[in-house]
Order: C-alpha cells, then structure tokens, then sequence
C-alpha cells in the first residue's frame, strides 16, 4: 500500500537534493560546463548560459504572474457563485497550473465535485466549468502573448514530447520542470552544430525557407499548398503606393529561387526531366493565377506617366526558362506594360521574325541559373543580328555567384540582372526618354517590435 505513495516522494527528495546541490555549487558547475565546451568555446557558452537564463527567467516569472492572476479569479469566481472553500480552491488552480496541461484538469477538478456535491441540478456546475473554460481562453490567448517577454522557444508537439519524456525520467517532478529543463535543453543544442537535430524537432523555427516549402509542394504535386504560400504575406491596402515593388520582392524570394533548387537538382540527376518539367508548370500557373489576384498600382497624380513599353520576354532553352518569361510577362503587364511571350513550339527564326514584325524595342532572355553559357551568348547574338536597334537584356535568375550584376556582361547585351524588380526598371530605362524615369519603388522590409 505505501509502495505507490513513496515512489514519488522518492523521486521528489531526489530532485529536490539534487537541484540544493546544484545551487549551491552553481559557480563550479558553470566553469565544468564551459570546460566541458572546451576552452576555445567560452564565449559561445557564455551566450549560451545567458540566453537560458533569460529564457527561464522569463518564462517562470511570467507564469507566476498569470497564475497568480489565474488563481485569483477563480478565488472570487467561485466566491461569487457560492461554492464553499473558494480560496482553497483557488490556491489549487493557481499552483497546479504549473503543470503543463494537466495541471489544468486538475484545478478544475476540485470546484466541480463541489458543485456536483453541493447544489441540485446541472446549473451551477455549467458555470463552474464556463468559468475555468473562459479563464483558460484568456489567460492562453489574452495573458500568455502579452506578458511572456520572450518565447520559450518550443513547438506544440515539442512541448508533448518534452513532457512525455521528463515524466517517464522523474515522474510527477518531471512533469512540473518540463519545461524549464527543456529550455535549457534547446538552448545549447542550437550553439552546437552536432545537436542541430533537437532544436529542429523541439523547436518552434520554420524548418524550411518558404521557398524551399514552395518547391516541396510543386514537386509533390500540390499547387493549392503551394499557392497558400504564395498568398500567406498577403499586402495590406494601405500600402497601396508599393504594391507592385512588394509583389516583385515576394516572387524574387520564393519563386525564383524555388525554380533555380529544381534547375541544381534535374542538373544533379536528383529529379527526371518529367518532374522538372511539372515543377516549372506548377509554379508557372500557381504565380500567374496570385499575380491576377493582386490589385494594380495607384499612381500619384503628380507622378509621370509610365511610358508604353513593348517588350518581348525570351527564354534560352528550359522549361524553366520559359516558365520565368511567362511570369516576366505577366508582371510587365500587372504595371502597364506590353510584353509579348513567343510560343515555345516555334523555330528561333520565326520568333526573331516575329519580334521583328512587332517592333519590339526591348528584348528580355530568361536563364535560369545554372544554365548553359553557350546557349544564353548564342541566343544574344542571334537576337542581335535579326534586331540590331533592339535593347538586349540578360535575367540571370537565382545567380547566386554575384552580388553585384554591374560588373557583368553578356556579349551583345546592354545588362545582366538578376531580379523581375531590376528587369523591369532596367527595361524602363532603356527605353526612356530624359526625364521620363518611373521606376517601381522596391519594396522596403518593415521591421518588427522590440
């Protein structure tokens, strides 16, 4: 019979031994774990050490804070509605509520045997439950984001696992410094390399980039999730004088290098030639379908005019290639702008006839990094000879060997870009008059709070 009772007392004395030593040779313990780091990592564990002891600090001084407002509450709600023992009820919630889920529960058990014991009827037992229902929904989305300084880093499922686990350790003990031992657990596993698994499976960090998720989705055959992506930063109204610039910079950062990760890995021999061709599709109709959601620039008054820009949006010789053309083509157009996509299925001649016959005064070649050289200065060239008087202007999509483009050049073109935002500006300029410049405004990042 005392079996069941004195295994958690045990493991309780335990803990509670262990954390009295633990304070008390705190300093010692500290140089033991910068050793342990080694001596060349005393600064990364410093930070390390500091980032836990914020992160803790925060965490438990905030649940103090809304436990004691919790406790309170409950205190006055239960007195309000008559039930007998009410400050004891509400000391029990407020300290249980340091377990993590079930010390909910727990709470909330007290009051309702009460009032299934002390009054006839279901009503004041709905009222006890409603009261502790409302409570837990403000104190979780009202108190909770409010008053925690910082987050604790951890996932909802890694907050399940971190329970699970430290119960099955320490039992009852475990259960109630969850989540304290697992901050610190977290901490020190993102300032070394080899414990990268743990922050990536506990923590609350997107584990992909958007556009890494983007080109899952396209890969896996799933627009509609890849076009929830595309549409979760939607614009706000109010900035209606940098939509256009906002709209580029969301395509600069998830489309295009989404197309240059299936280009390196069909490149690679990663993915077939057919699952290449269905990424490039998939994003092509996915971006086109998002760009014909979004509402066109206003223009100030006092702004000038955009001149009318015929442009012809070429590709070298992917179906990625083709796929950021079309996309090309559909933003010049979102601005007001002419732009023409020769179809794939016809000769190199007939689309250079083509372009001749429409008067095209600037001509944009798309290639999508890492492309073929060979192929991108053979197309200029031809594109120079059938249009001498033309603009020639080189997209080197998702060209990561150049931060800077003005120190590049294609022989034959006027400029090397690697951006739809410079592209558009660059095919602005090239063929604008003096003092007829109407550039879009790049989108500027908004900061968050401190």
């Amino acid at each position: 019979m005392l079996r069941p009772l004195a295994a958690p007392f045990a493991t309780g004395l335990v803990v509670f031994l262990l954390l009295t030593m633990m304070l008390h040779s705190r300093e010692a313990i500290v140089d033991r774990v910068i050793r342990l780091s080694g001596l060349r990592q005393i600064s990364l564990t410093t930070h390390a050490l500091e980032e836990t002891a914020v992160r803790v600090g925060s965490y438990l001084r905030s649940q103090s804070l809304i436990n004691l407002i919790y406790g309170t509450v409950v205190y006055f709600g239960l007195l309000a509605l008559g039930l007998p023992n009410a400050a004891v009820c509400g000391v029990t919630a407020g300290v249980l509520r340091f377990v993590p889920i079930l010390g909910i529960w727990l709470g909330a058990a007290l009051p309702v045997a009460l009032a299934v014991a002390m009054f006839d009827g279901w009503g004041h037992l709905a009222l006890v439950v409603s009261l502790f229902v409302v409570l837990e929904l403000v104190a979780n989305f009202v108190l909770e984001p409010w008053l925690y300084g910082k987050s604790t880093g951890l996932s909802s499922i890694g907050v399940v696992i971190a329970i699970v686990f430290w119960t099955w350790i320490w039992g009852g003990v475990g259960l109630v410094l969850a989540m304290p031992m697992t901050v610190c657990v977290l901490v020190f596993a993102r300032q070394f390399p080899r414990l990268a698994a743990i922050p990536i499976l506990l923590g609350e960090e997107q584990a992909l980039s958007e556009s890494a998720r983007f080109y899952q989705r396209l890969l896996a055959g799933n627009g509609d999730d890849a076009g929830t992506i595309l549409r979760a930063s939607q614009v706000s109204p109010e900035h209606l004088s940098s939509l256009s610039g906002r709209m580029l910079a969301r395509l600069d950062e998830i489309v295009i290098p989404a197309l240059g990760t299936a280009r390196q890995e069909h490149v690679r021999g990663a993915i077939s030639e057919a699952q290449a061709v269905r990424v490039a599709e998939g994003a092509r109709d996915v971006t086109l379908d998002w760009i014909g959601e979004q509402p066109i620039d206003a223009a100030p008054a006092t702004e000038t005019a955009r001149p009318q820009t015929d442009v012809t949006c070429l590709s070298v010789n992917h179906e990625s290639d083709g796929c950021l053309s079309t996309i090309l083509a559909a933003c010049f157009e979102h601005v007001g702008i002419t732009a023409r996509v020769p179809s794939t299925d016809l000769l190199l001649s007939e689309i250079l006839r083509e372009a001749t016959d429409c008067g095209s005064r600037v001509i944009l070649i798309s290639a999508v990094s890492p492309s073929s050289g060979i192929h991108t200065r053979r197309l200029c060239k031809a594109v120079r000879r059938a249009l001498p008087a033309a603009k020639l202007v080189v997209c080197a999509w998702n060209d990561a060997h150049s931060e800077s483009t003005s120190n590049r050049s294609v022989p034959g073109s006027e400029l090397v870009v690697t951006n739809l935002h410079d592209a558009i500006n660059a095919a602005i300029d090239l063929q604008s008059v003096p003092g007829q410049h109407a550039q879009i405004p790049r989108a500027v990042p908004v900061l968050p709070e401190v």
